[in-house]
């Protein structure tokens, strides 16, 4: 594999000397300009000039940060003495972000997303006129590129810890999109998909029907059963997954004293 450049999208200050460097791939690294000081001791001047500090930005196209023409710093060196923080925005790529580093059409992801090989609300969000996709979606898919090790995975990512954490990540959007999902097709678990058509089926069954002198009342009664059924489906699952009880009730709207009967 040949050199490769891990181009910055943002840049932010945390702290007096530390900065927080969001890379293309959607990796988030701290770094600490101390650290660079005794290589270059001019740095130390950099770091007690609170004002000249706050004016970094990104140089061209991601390949470094500037405060002036004296001060910069490559991206590789942010990347390679930098410190992977964990963000709600983790592995997120922007769309156009991801057809450079998979080398793709842009018409070949909406593409991806319009039939479905790509999920709505679990591989891809579309944030106003920004597509996103998550870099594991795009592994998946369309393989590993070298941008990424040859797992695909970073050293952090690769701790049994980070994958629990990412695999009930996923778990919970799953069981959050397919509580907010009305097509049974959409949905990821069987017991809220099989839910659903059998409500669905009941619906247009006549018989039933014929049951109901209000035809308002009985869909109305069916709709408050399969949500109720679905809380408490979602809540189970959540809970067995290690979610703790108040993000529980949040999600579910169950108090968390019925919660602990489940």
């Amino acid at each position: 594999m040949g050199f490769v450049f891990h181009k910055i999208k943002s840049i932010g200050l945390v702290g007096k000397s530390m900065l927080i460097a969001q890379f293309e791939d959607g990796i988030c690294k701290e770094y600490d300009v101390r650290q660079i000081v005794n290589k270059f001791p001019s740095f130390e001047k950099l770091i007690n000039d609170r004002e000249l500090f706050k004016k970094v930005h990104i140089e061209g196209s991601g390949f470094g940060i500037v405060w002036n023409d004296e001060y910069d710093l490559s991206c590789n060196e942010i990347w390679d003495n930098g410190k992977i923080v964990k963000t709600p925005f983790d592995s997120l790529i922007g769309m156009s972000d991801a057809t450079e580093l998979w080398n793709l059409n842009e018409s070949t992801l909406r593409k991806a997303i319009s039939y479905g090989k790509l999920k709505v609300g679990y591989d891809a969000c579309n944030y106003g006129k920004q597509w996103v996709v998550t870099k594991e979606a795009m592994i998946r898919e369309y393989g590993n590129t070298e941008q990424f090790p040859t797992d695909g995975l970073c050293a952090a990512e690769k701790s049994e810890e980070y994958k629990a954490e990412s695999k009930k990540n996923n778990e919970l959007e799953m069981l959050i999109h397919d509580f907010k999902c009305s097509n049974p097709k959409d949905m990821y678990f069987d017991v809220f998909r099989n839910a659903v058509e059998d409500t669905l089926e009941r619906l247009t069954n006549p018989l039933d029907r014929d049951k109901n002198k209000d035809l308002d009342e009985f869909v109305l009664a069916h709709e408050e059963r399969a949500k109720a059924e679905g809380k408490a489906e979602v809540a189970k699952a959540m809970l067995q997954n290690g979610i703790d009880l108040e993000t529980t009730s949040k999600c579910t709207s169950i108090p968390v004293d019925e919660l602990k009967k489940l």
